[in-house]
């Protein structure tokens, strides 16, 4: 945006395929979305830090932020992101401007579908005044889809329903640790770690399913696990199910 003969540093973003945000479904930023920004300005052999954990927030049409910033020319930048900015998450940026890694830290899952949001960092954004800033966000937790349907190979005569009358996940890590440890050119790469506590997902009650398949639970975020794995860990991952057939003679 210009002012006289200045230009201030704006913000766009984009996140694939984002699943929540602030706590609803959906698949855009919504009003009251806040990002931490950080970025680094060299001019010359000079470099500044000219953002640190900045908040910058969604109104529903534009990204804002204060006080603003300056582009300065004959500087380059880059800039780094994470969402959301909440006092709820402990996270944390190296100080080193050659790494630049983000962690989080004691991070809990909710187990409510509607208390879920993204965790997400963006990728190292290169910049020269003056460009509006696109800050393009990446996953760091793991999106869940589970469907059902009565296998092909089931004789249905005689049969004339079949209902999933309850489902759950047992044992799925709800807590962790998150280590970004390097750059793959410009996309965040990390783990997690530290996992001490197990929840029980959601349950899922009296679904109707057929030969036809039928989404049971959907943009489902939880830890990044292995949840069948032959691997040792200390408390395997149980599928909990019930099924209840109603045969075409009024029985059960």
């Amino acid at each position: 945006k210009e002012q006289g003969s200045y230009a201030y540093i704006e913000f766009s973003n984009y996140a694939n395929k984002m699943t929540r945000a602030s706590r609803v479904s959906g698949t855009t930023f919504v009003a009251g979305d806040k990002m931490a920004v950080w970025a680094d300005q060299t001019t010359g052999t000079t470099q500044d830090v000219i953002f640190n954990n900045q908040e910058v927030a969604y109104d529903g049409t534009k990204w804002d932020y204060s006080p603003k910033k300056l582009w300065n020319t004959g500087s380059s930048y880059k800039f780094y992101g994470f969402y959301p900015m909440s006092s709820a998450i402990t996270y944390a940026m190296d100080n080193d401007a050659a790494t630049r890694y983000i962690t989080v830290t004691d991070y809990v899952t909710p187990n409510a579908p509607d208390d879920q949001t993204d965790l997400m960092i963006s990728e190292r954004i290169s910049a020269s005044p003056f460009n509006v800033v696109n800050m393009v966000f990446h996953h760091i937790l793991s999106n869940v889809n589970m469907s059902v349907k009565v296998s092909d190979g089931v004789n249905m005569t005689g049969i004339s329903s079949i209902t999933l009358v309850s489902l759950q996940l047992k044992n799925v890590y709800s807590d962790g640790d998150y280590a970004q440890t390097g750059w793959n050119k410009e996309l965040p790469v990390g783990a997690w770690s530290d996992h001490t506590s197990y929840m029980t997902i959601s349950p899922i009650a009296n679904k109707d399913i057929t030969n036809t398949t039928v989404k049971v639970y959907s943009d489902y975020l939880m830890m990044p696990q292995k949840l069948f794995q032959t691997e040792s860990r200390p408390k395997d991952v149980v599928v909990d199910a019930t099924f209840r057939i109603a045969y075409s003679d009024g029985t059960s």
